[in-house]
This record gives C-alpha cells, sequence and structure tokens, in this order.
C-alpha cells in the first residue's frame, strides 16, 4: 500500500491475487467492491467526506455492480446485460437502478467495516504518513494484532481465518 502517486492515481493498494481467474462467483465480485469502496470510505470516515480520488475505483466498481447484478440474474430475472442491443439506452434505466441499490448496500457495509476496525484505520494511515508505502503484511499483522478481528475482515482482504487469527501472531 502506498500514498505515493501512481500513473494518475495519488495512492494505491495493490493487491495481488495467487492466481488468474475468469469466472467469478457473486460473493467474490462484493468483495472487490468492498476493496473499491474502501478508499473513499476511508476519506469518509476520517475526514468527513470523500475526495476525487476514488473516482477511478467507482467506475470500476460500478461496472462490476453491473455485471454482479445483471450478469448473475438479479431478484429471479434470468436476463443478462449483454443480450441487450446497443441502442437500448432505456432498458439500461431499470439495471442502472439494480446496480446503484447493489453499490449502496456494499458501500454500507465497507463503511460500517472501516467503521468497526477505525484503529486498524488510523494505524495504517500513521504509518503510511511516516513512510510513504508499506507491506501487506504490515496490515495483515495489525489485524491479528487487533485482539478479536471480525471473520468478515479477513474474508474481504482475502486472508482465511486462520491466518487472520490472533493465536496465529508470532
Amino acid at each position: 500500500m502506498t500514498i505515493l502517486p501512481r500513473g494518475g492515481a495519488l495512492g494505491m493498494a495493490l493487491i495481488t491475487k495467487p492466481q488468474d481467474k475468469h469466472l467469478y462467483r457473486r460473493s467474490e465480485l462484493e468483495k472487490e467492491l468492498m476493496v473499491l469502496l474502501g478508499g473513499r470510505n476511508a476519506e469518509l470516515l476520517i475526514f468527513g467526506k470523500a475526495s476525487s480520488g476514488a473516482a477511478q475505483d467507482l467506475q470500476e466498481a460500478s461496472r462490476i455492480s453491473l455485471v454482479a447484478r445483471l450478469g448473475f440474474g438479479s431478484d429471479g430475472s434470468l436476463f443478462n446485460l449483454a443480450a441487450l442491443p446497443r441502442d437500448a439506452s432505456l432498458q439500461l434505466e431499470g439495471a442502472i437502478e439494480q446496480t446503484d441499490r447493489l453499490l449502496r448496500q456494499m458501500n454500507a457495509r465497507c463503511f460500517d467495516l472501516l467503521e468497526r476496525n477505525e484503529s486498524i484505520l488510523r494505524e495504517v494511515t500513521t504509518e503510511l504518513s511516516k513512510s510513504e508505502t508499506i507491506p501487506g503484511s504490515y496490515v495483515y499483522d495489525l489485524i491479528r494484532r487487533s485482539g478479536a478481528p471480525q471473520p468478515e475482515v479477513c474474508d474481504a482482504i482475502g486472508l482465511s481465518e486462520a491466518a487472520c487469527s490472533p493465536a496465529t501472531r508470532g
């Protein structure tokens, strides 16, 4: 994780996956949404307002949310957005509403998760302000040391419950 500018980003968290994937479960896409919404929600929690820094993340979250809502058949529907003709702007209105509903749900979950773990967020922020870049292992260790990390925290960042357990700290 770094606050050093990279390309168009003023800072970033790079999360590497153990392998390339082409098929995703809805729950996996929801975890991706939580990660993408994390930076904006951290700003809201710490500063009380968001900056334009999360614009790219919101764009990607919107794309993933659309896939999660319409690619899996939402609310009992078997409709897939890819079936729409290119000039189907009217049909997109309902799709946008469904997508926005999912984004709002995931945003609320993300903010709640950060709020419950604000002490970890503040420690990460303090360390980043000192050294500008921190390894993921530092964040994982903070989660482990926090006492009783919620399984949702570990799950959202891709750690197994065993790896996230305070009993595994060294």
